[in-house]
């Protein structure tokens, strides 16, 4: 019973899909394989050329990536393409490859961003970059391939890949502004200032006044 489908195999595989409907597109159909290069090393009574794509890193996108449990996580994977090819007619197996390789790395030159695919309720569109290829690289990995002679590889990385978990979180409502604001309110409250009362007003006496006793001077 095969193992269920997941969004890094389904990633993977349409990255796959896409080189194999380029070539046969153009009238020139291949084999393209996922698995290491010890695997995909055609027998000698193969007549198809093969191209073998190793994803063996696997990164975290590296911008804060800070996701909870049910949360999708993305993350940069990396893939070896390796050629494959076969004698055809009066065209070695090694000058195939070199034909194989140059068909890909033109492909991925003219078409570095896929369209957008669903991915387990998730849109990828996967962003394919070139990156160099050491020797020391080259040494290390084909050291780990049995007895699998070096063929003509390119090295990809492809950005950025869905881990969708299998509860995805369901998150809370959008906030759609945030500000502060003054409003009136709609009913008078009491009032609760003690009024003050006013002095009381006396009669300013005249200046004119006399006593009853001064009345009759001059």
């Amino acid at each position: 019973m095969p193992l269920p489908e997941t969004s890094l195999s389904r990633a993977s595989r349409s990255i796959a899909d896409f080189i194999q409907s380029s070539f046969t597109a153009a009238g020139h159909p291949i084999q393209v394989r996922l698995g290491t290069p010890a695997a995909a090393q055609p027998a000698t009574t193969d007549t198809e050329h093969r191209l073998n794509l190793f994803f063996h890193r696997f990164e975290p996108m590296g911008f804060g990536s800070h996701e909870l449990p049910n949360q999708t996580l993305w993350i940069r994977v990396y893939c070896i393409m390796t050629a494959f090819a076969v004698d055809e007619d009066r065209i070695s197996a090694g000058e195939s490859d070199l034909r194989l390789i140059g068909e890909v790395l033109r492909l991925f030159h003219e078409t570095p961003v896929l369209a957008p695919i669903d991915v387990g309720g998730e849109v990828m569109q996967a962003q394919v970059v070139l990156q160099p290829l050491g020797l020391d690289q080259i040494q290390q990995l084909w050291q780990t391939q049995s007895e699998v002679a070096y063929r003509p590889s390119l090295a990809y990385e492809v950005a950025l890949v869905p881990i969708v978990p299998k509860v995805p979180a369901i998150g809370g409502p959008l906030v759609g502004a945030i500000g502060a604001g003054v409003r009136a309110g709609l009913t008078r409250e009491p009032s609760t200032v003690t009024p003050r009362l006013a002095a009381p007003s006396w009669p300013r006496c005249s200046s004119a006044w006399r006593s009853p006793g001064q009345s009759g001077r001059q």
